[in-house]
């Protein structure tokens, strides 16, 4: 019997396999870029913030920090999201004095304005480092997804009578939430329009999915869903002991719960320090 045929197979299986790993570990890398200036340029014409890491030579932990980067999920993150560069502390030290790095490694989070959006300090593993830079991106537009065709009922009017004036007409929007799926936002980090043919009443508030799938996501699991404290803003309750109610448009998912800010100064200031806004002093009300 002839071998060579069957060495000849092997040794192709072998070669593709090993092309399939390194293509599979090359599309895992994040893209880092080597100019701080091209990187603000493109940051300018992209609209996504830089991302700096700070490391060093002599640094253990920013060489350990390394393989969290490398994680699939977050260096697909990285490179979708944002433009990252590695700097290095020791050639940068004007830099690092200007942002007020004290430590390493740390990662610098700037918008295409050269606004400071967010610091992440010390050793991250792979899941904390993906909750926090999760937390900084803004849910994705999505395009209102119609399952049935049928007319879309009128949000319900009041006529309030005033002195003088002909009657005026005050209308409330009967859907919570902006009408957005908390399903899609909540595991897509996508803005979906949803569709009142899916609805129900959950908590007293009147709310519609994009889907069938999407609402029997949420009937299964309404707490995985639901917006922390409610969708009160976290920012202004801790900070100005205010009930402000926040847009989906800000929304961010920390730690599998979805937080709703009231502005992109909240957004932001949250991102900054999400442990401060998960003490007992802020619950959530039933």
């Amino acid at each position: 019997m002839d071998r060579k045929p069957f060495h000849l197979a092997l040794t192709v299986i072998l070669s593709l396999t090993c092309f399939a790993l390194t293509a599979d570990s090359l599309s895992a890398a994040v893209k880092w870029r080597n100019s701080l200036r091209a990187v603000s340029e493109e940051s300018k014409r992209t609209g996504k913030p830089m991302l700096l890491k700070f490391t060093a030579e002599w640094c253990t932990y920013c060489h350990k920090m390394e393989k969290s980067f490398d994680q699939r999920d977050v260096s697909k993150l990285v490179n979708d999201n944002f433009i990252p560069i590695k700097v290095d502390a020791d050639e940068k030290k004007e830099l690092v004095k200007e942002l007020e790095i004290a430590g390493f490694p740390t990662t610098v989070i700037i918008s295409p304005e050269f606004k400071v959006m967010q610091k992440i300090t010390g050793f991250k593993g792979p899941e904390e480092l993906e909750e926090l830079l999760t937390v900084i991106i803004p849910p994705a537009p999505a395009g209102r997804v119609i399952v049935q065709q049928e007319p879309k009922p009128q949000p319900p009017t009041q006529t309030a009578s005033v002195s003088g004036e002909n009657p005026i007409q005050q209308v409330a929007s009967q859907w919570a939430f902006e009408q957005i799926c908390l399903v899609e936002l909540v595991e897509n980090g996508r803005l979906a329009e949803g569709n009142p043919a899916f609805q129900q009443v959950y908590r007293g508030r009147q709310i519609c999915f994009s889907s069938s799938a999407a609402k029997n996501a949420f009937d299964q699991n309404p707490e995985k869903y639901w917006p922390a404290l409610n969708g009160v803003c976290p920012v202004e309750l801790s900070m100005n002991k205010q009930r402000v109610d926040g847009s989906p448009q800000l929304g961010a998912v920390y730690r599998g719960k979805l937080w709703l800010f009231s502005t992109q100064e909240a957004r932001l200031e949250f991102a900054s320090g999400p442990q401060k806004y998960l003490l007992p002093g802020i619950v959530e009300e039933e």
